[in-house]
């Protein structure tokens, strides 16, 4: 062996056990990568199955008569409206009543 190859050796030697750690952490390392990736295309196909699954699956549909609550609204609304028209009826008897009775008390103190 020439000497350039005999110190090759010796400090691939004297190194060994730093380059076996340094091995072994880049092992675990792809190891856990390895692992991640699967974790992440299983995690994937099972929601695009799951997703395709509720795709397919017939939806359920209801329907919906509001014609009860249109009648009823519109009643309520009929029924303000009223409530309105008698407030309005009931103003002016009281303006007329009260006009009246100006009137009367006019006449009484112009009598005196």
């Amino acid at each position: 062996m020439s000497q350039a190859k005999v110190d090759a050796y010796k400090e691939r030697k004297k190194n060994r056990k730093k380059i076996e750690a340094h091995e072994k952490r880049m092992a675990w390392v792809r190891g856990l990568i390895a692992l991640v990736v699967l974790a992440l295309i299983i995690a994937w196909a099972s929601y695009s199955g799951y997703v395709r699954h509720m795709d397919n699956k017939p939806h359920k549909t209801a329907e919906v008569d509001y014609t009860a609550i249109t009648d009823y609204a519109s009643d309520m609304s009929a029924q303000d409206s009223e409530k309105a028209e008698d407030a309005d009826q009931e103003k002016t008897e009281d303006e007329a009543s009260e006009a009246e009775t100006e009137a009367e008390q006019t006449d009484e103190n112009s009598g005196e």
